[in-house]
């Protein structure tokens, strides 16, 4: 997607990118903002509600497993790449300026347009999609680094993670 001056990438954590293991500190790129994660849970608790799911937990501990994988990004300050941890996993980046909650959300959530519920399953245009509405996940943990280019860099984790082959008719509602 593009927008004027902006140029906005999300990316589901299925298909990932590999990373250096030599990573520089990311102390000095990295933007704490707790309003941003509360954003983020109540962006995810409104359409969450549309597909039957539950609101998510906002987990600490959680979010610092995000934080630390947005750090991480932001200092190697190139594509994005999965974590490949144990959570179920969404990825944005933005710049030059901080995204919003709505913003990163929507983005993910435009996969429901490719969504096909007569053959429900996986597929790279509607992952990010199906993880936020996926009813079995509980938790979420939301992290946001900015680094040294101007690059936003968004990690959402989901506990348990969702897109699981043959679950999907029962986690992914339709709009209602």
């Amino acid at each position: 997607m593009r927008n004027p001056g902006k140029v906005i990438v999300a990316l589901m954590g299925a298909a990932a990118f590999t990373m250096s293991a030599s990573v520089p500190a990311a102390s000095s790129v990295v933007e704490r903002n707790d309003s941003f994660s509360i954003g983020m849970a109540a962006q995810h608790k409104a359409y969450r509600a549309h597909y039957g799911a539950e609101p998510l937990d906002l987990d600490p501990e959680l979010t610092r497993y995000a934080t630390r994988w947005a750090q991480r990004m932001a200092a190697a300050d190139g594509a994005l790449s999965s974590s490949r941890g144990p959570y179920g996993e969404n990825l944005f980046m933005s710049w030059p300026n901080q995204p919003t909650p709505a913003e990163v959300v929507k983005a993910w959530m435009d996969g429901a347009a490719e969504y096909d519920y007569d053959n429900p399953g996986f597929s790279n245009a509607t992952g990010n999609f199906t993880q936020v509405v996926w009813k079995s996940s509980r938790k979420l943990g939301v992290g946001l680094a900015r680094s040294a280019s101007d690059r936003w860099y968004v990690v959402a984790v989901y506990d348990p993670p969702g897109n699981y082959t043959g679950q999907f008719p029962q986690n992914v509602g339709r709009y209602q």
